[in-house]
């Protein structure tokens, strides 16, 4: 086999593993601070969460979108082909999601508890939606690239 391609599934692999288990943690952890009534673990998770997803799950995303796009190049495998196209549909969505509505949430969350608002409950459960479905984007990504339908 190819070093070159097996280097890129290598980086594609372990970059995905980051991903989904950054994303999978955080989401956990969203649920749980939601179960919760102290507000004190709240602002300095939100905070990590931010960090998180700037610093490495970000960071990951990418990474998979590159290292997949240079594995099927060596390979010659298309672009159209079903389970390349679901892959990259879902790649895209779930860096779009995380970078637009799960951030936004959570900044939002973060001012709300940092001014001592009242009614957080709805914000929680906002960014606990938004992480849930963000999960279930990459894991659909993941189905596809493990089960490679084709039309």
């Amino acid at each position: 086999m190819d070093i070159l391609y097996t280097l890129f599934k290598f980086l594609h692999v372990v970059a995905v593993i980051v991903w989904l288990g950054g994303v999978a943690t955080l989401s956990l952890v969203h649920l749980r601070l939601l179960a919760g009534q102290d507000r004190r673990d709240l602002l300095p998770t939100l905070r990590l969460g931010l960090f998180l997803g700037r610093g490495v799950i970000g960071p990951a995303a990418l990474l998979t979108l590159i290292a997949g796009i240079a594995m099927l190049a060596n390979a010659g495998i298309s672009f159209a082909t079903l389970w390349v196209a679901w892959g990259f549909g879902g790649i895209a969505l779930s860096i779009a999601f995380g970078a637009t509505l799960i951030r936004r949430a959570t900044e939002h969350l973060e001012q709300a508890t940092t001014a001592g608002a009242p009614a957080i409950a709805p914000l929680q459960r906002r960014l606990v939606t938004y992480s849930f479905v963000n999960l279930a984007l990459l894991l659909s990504a993941v189905w596809a690239m493990v089960a490679k339908p084709t039309l």
